[in-house]
């Protein structure tokens, strides 16, 4: 898979995943809903992730004594108003956010020391005019969250999981019979598997929180029928 190399794929195993196979039933443990983008003027402080569109209008590192942390602050706008996000000790950013590059920001609104609106850490995407029309990734959609392993970062592992579910699903083996899958209206598992990880924009996100999706529906019957089929021979056997 490109973009796993002999570091990551340690990571990746400390997750019990070696192989594709393994990739594909590597389900989310959770999904977050960011395809609302909100415009600035009518942000409210929230524990829930929130979604903004602006165009980066300036940006700096300054140093923090007291956190001992360089502090990179962004300010984004867009036809309502200005505001603030902060990273620490990623300095590497201000030659990402530009002056006048189109970004996608999400993650919680809190309050200023001082007053204001500001996010802290929040993950981002970055639109250039060729991206007008591309799918977003880690904002403006639902979003999944996996489980992680120290070293391991959600940006990392979606990209890594999007690629394979895109590559890897169709080749998933049908298991169920036909006659089981239009009794029960089950989605076939190809479709299942890209959809567990990579919700369509119309589901309802706290279904998928449930596990009681169509997908999950589907993948969790999977289960329970192997392991039927498997106590079944077992008490054949015997």
């Amino acid at each position: 898979i490109k973009g796993i190399g002999p570091k990551r794929a340690r990571l990746l195993e400390k997750l019990g995943i070696t192989t594709i196979q393994e990739a594909l039933f590597c389900f989310p443990r959770r999904y977050e809903d960011r395809r609302r983008i909100e415009k600035i003027a009518r942000l409210r402080p929230s524990d829930k992730p929130t979604t903004i569109y602006g165009i980066v209008r300036a940006s700096g590192v300054t140093v923090s004594p007291k956190q001992h942390a360089k502090i990179f602050e962004l300010m984004i706008g867009d036809d309502t108003g200005v505001f603030t996000a902060k990273w620490f000790n990623q300095a590497f950013l201000k030659k990402i956010f530009t002056p006048g590059t189109r970004v996608v920001l999400s993650g919680k609104i809190t309050l200023k020391r001082y007053g204001g609106l500001e996010m802290i850490q929040p993950e981002y995407e970055i639109l250039d005019e060729a991206d007008a029309d591309a799918e977003l990734l880690h904002t403006g959609r639902i979003v999944p969250i996996y489980a992680l392993t120290e070293g391991l970062y959600q940006k990392e592992m979606r990209k890594v999981m999007k690629q394979i579910v895109d590559q890897f699903a169709e080749s998933a083996e049908e298991t169920l019979p036909l006659d089981l899958r239009r009794k029960y209206q089950f989605l076939p598992l190809c479709e299942a598997l890209r959809r567990v990880h990579f919700p369509e924009q119309t589901e309802d996100v706290e279904l998928l929180n449930l596990e009681k999706s169509p997908a999950h529906h589907r993948l969790i019957f999977d289960e329970f029928f192997l392991l039927e089929l498997g106590m079944g021979l077992r008490q054949h056997h015997v």
